[in-house]
């Protein structure tokens, strides 16, 4: 469950960040863009950096996995890529 809920908020992080084109993003508007509460953004996270640098990770696993599973790693690191391109 802890681990789904990461996610979640690393998610939600990501829509943010593509939705606000770089302005500020504040744990109280992500934690209202995930439904969550700011108890349970505290007990994954420490702050904003904290998860910036977790769905940083995630997402560059994401496309090492994706690279591996391609037989051309440059089609399937592009096509990730412009999926993830806020956190990239």
């Amino acid at each position: 469950m802890s681990e789904n809920t990461k996610i979640k908020i690393s998610d939600g992080l990501i829509r943010l960040i593509e939705k606000e084109n770089g302005n500020r993003i504040t744990v109280t508007s992500l934690i209202k863009a995930c439904g969550i509460s700011r108890q349970t953004f505290y007990y994954h996270f420490k702050d904003m950096d904290d998860v910036l640098e977790w769905s940083a990770a995630r997402v560059t696993d994401e496309l090492v996995r994706a690279g591996r599973d391609t037989a051309d790693m440059r089609s399937g690191g592009k096509s990730y890529g412009y999926g993830h391109a806020a956190v990239l």
